[in-house]
């Protein structure tokens, strides 16, 4: 069942990036939507991420802290490397395989880091690469997600299947969705208390906030998608961005 919806989901919303052609990212066609919801997902971060974080930063030793976001880290592991296969990366799903079999193994279930000790890197993949690398290169308008912040139409639907796709959750059994509820509590945590600050920030400085978070994302994606394709690959897709305008912020 979880297949079928799985597969389900996927066609449905590719079908929604390639059947017809989709606005740059660029235009920004659903402002009118994302401005409400970048306002609130930063009223979020004002009023229960940061105090949250505070607290948390205060109750939670430094070395307690670094263990929970280890620990979340290395639960995703799987997701990266279903998407290293995906992606035709048979070293990058080898690196991630070893990296999560030491952190899981000596590693104490993954509190320690001992990968990146033992100067084993650490790739990072995710389901709106394995589109984009797939040939999906419009990633359709600028899309803001609910509390999860910034992305567009191909990344959210990439978040999306990355929970479906995800080996761990295939391998729990039905009475045990406390467990996948669990594993994402604790990397919830560790993003929650890394992002405050920087949301804050944004916030206090900015003279558009929305603005600001919108091109630090997709100057982010753009690095991420093309870290191994070269930056011609980003220009072609968001052509309305040049490197005077990244240059400036």
């Amino acid at each position: 069942m979880k297949l079928k919806w799985a597969l389900s989901l996927f066609i449905l919303l590719t079908a929604c990036t390639t059947a017809q052609p989709v606005p740059e990212v660029g235009d920004d066609v659903l402002e009118t939507y994302n401005r409400p919801m970048t306002g609130f997902n930063f009223a979020l971060n004002r009023y229960v991420m940061r105090p949250f974080a505070k607290g948390y930063r205060w109750l939670v030793p430094e070395f307690l802290r670094e263990g929970i976001a280890n620990f979340g880290e290395n639960l995703r592991q799987p997701v990266v490397f279903v998407n290293a296969v995906l992606q035709g990366e048979p070293a990058s799903a080898a690196q991630t395989l070893g990296r999560f079999v030491t952190n899981t193994s000596l590693g104490v279930g993954g509190l320690f880091d001992v990968a990146t000790r033992l100067d084993m890197p650490a790739p990072d993949h995710d389901f709106g690469q394995t589109l984009y690398t797939w040939g999906m290169k419009n990633s359709g308008p600028y899309f803001v997600l609910p509390v999860l912040g910034p992305s567009t139409l191909r990344e959210a639907v990439g978040t999306g299947v990355d929970v479906l796709i995800d080996p761990v959750n295939w391998l729990l059994e039905k009475d045990e969705h406390h467990l996948t509820a669990g594993r994402y509590v604790v990397r919830g945590i560790a993003i929650a208390d890394g992002a405050a600050d920087l949301l804050d920030n944004i916030e206090k400085t900015s003279i558009d906030p929305y603005v600001a978070l919108q091109t630090m994302y997709l100057q982010n994606r753009k690095h991420f998608l093309t870290k191994n394709q070269g930056d011609s690959a980003y220009d072609e897709e968001f052509p309305d961005m040049d490197d005077e305008e990244e240059d400036d912020l």
